[in-house]
């Protein structure tokens, strides 16, 4: 699980040992998908400059229309420490758990991933390697790192195997993190106090570079 450090986002950076798990999990996963890799075109530039991280967050909020029942996506990609990206959309369906919510949302964030991957390769610029995916589900995290786990259900083993086919193709790796430590809650439900501020810290700069102030008490969002 993903950690705080000092870094201005919620799950910090992930630990060696996160990402030597991580990338064996995308070893195992290659034996079910032997065919799958990381696509490079020959006329695309030379990668200059300094190597660049693309880290997304992704978190989904299952029923929250009270009208149709449909579930919220959102999701913050970061380039470095730069924000790149935001988006807080409601789900194109009704999803049937939790699960299936995150499921959805996890492959969005996989495929916007995979789409920023190709998108800096194509002008040049150098990746410090895959992507980094942090999602707050562990239902969603486990079945589609775990080589051995299996979805019966079409519409979601559609998602499955997209998720885990960039995992084995090495676009991007996937970590566990915190609920309360996941930006992207703040783009799938409406927050107050202590809480929306602390999300907000995590991507706001005051001038001189220092985190975004969070109150010590908040207890309403006029606050």
């Amino acid at each position: 699980m993903i950690s705080s450090s000092d870094g201005f986002h919620g799950g910090g950076e992930p630990s060696d040992e996160e990402i030597k798990a991580a990338y064996k999990n995308a070893l195992d996963l290659k034996e079910y998908y032997p065919d799958v890799h990381l696509h490079w075109c020959n006329h695309w530039p030379l990668p200059k400059g300094k190597p660049v991280q693309i880290t997304v967050f992704v978190d989904a909020d299952h029923g929250t229309n009270t009208a149709d029942r449909r579930s919220i996506t959102g999701i913050m990609s970061f380039l470095d420490n730069t924000l790149y990206k935001w988006k807080s959309k409601r789900q194109g369906s009704v999803a049937e758990s939790t699960y299936a919510a995150e499921l959805m949302a996890l492959r969005d964030a996989a495929q916007h991933a995979i789409e920023l991957t190709h998108m800096l390769n194509s002008i040049g610029v150098p990746l410090a390697g895959p992507a980094w995916i942090f999602v707050d589900n562990n239902s969603a995290f486990l079945n589609t790192t775990i080589a051995g786990s299996d979805l019966k259900k079409k519409h979601l083993s559609i998602a499955y195997h997209i998720i885990r086919e960039g995992h084995a193709a090495l676009y991007f790796l996937l970590f566990k993190v915190p609920s309360e430590m996941n930006p992207a809650d703040q783009n799938t439900k409406g927050l107050t106090g202590v809480k929306f501020w602390t999300m907000n810290s995590y991507t706001l700069f005051k001038p001189n570079g220092e985190t975004f102030h969070v109150p010590k008490e908040s207890g309403t969002r006029e606050e």
